[in-house]
């Protein structure tokens, strides 16, 4: 189940946060949509605070082509693409969470930002149910 917040869309996946990384990246780009950069803030605040932490990383992610049209269609829709997807260690589980871009999208957005949102969030819940062991297929479940 996505559960969904007024700024983001999240799920904890019940895997270890080093496998939910790879597997969500894997996912991503199996959806078009290309890692611009990670930040560990883990390793950051290790590295520049001397202090320990869970594993939390931040994705940034966006599709080229799409980001371009977004742009090109509206003046801000830069807001939309790139966008974050953020990697939290939660015990044994990972949580993901990304923007909540339709509780963000006005009634007056242009169809184009309003097509760009709608596909944006059917994606990264594709990817969140491609994270999760509970939508393997029964043969595949360990």
């Amino acid at each position: 189940m996505i559960a969904t917040q007024s700024c983001s869309l999240f799920r904890v996946i019940p895997r270890a946060f080093e496998e939910t990384l790879d597997i969500l990246r894997s996912s991503l780009q199996r959806e078009g949509l290309q890692i611009i950069c990670e930040v560990p803030f883990h390793r950051e605040f290790r590295k520049s605070m001397g202090v320990t932490c869970r594993k939390y990383s931040v994705l940034v992610v966006w599709s080229q082509f799409e980001t371009w049209c977004a742009v090109l269609t509206e003046n801000d829709a830069g807001l939309l693409m790139p966008f974050n997807i953020a990697v939290k260690e939660d015990g044994n589980s990972t949580l993901l969470a990304v923007n909540n871009w339709t509780g963000r999208c006005q009634a007056g957005a242009s169809v184009g930002v309003s097509l760009l949102v709608h596909d944006a969030e059917a994606r990264m819940r594709r990817v969140f149910d491609a994270c999760d062991p509970a939508n393997l297929p029964a043969e595949v479940k360990p």
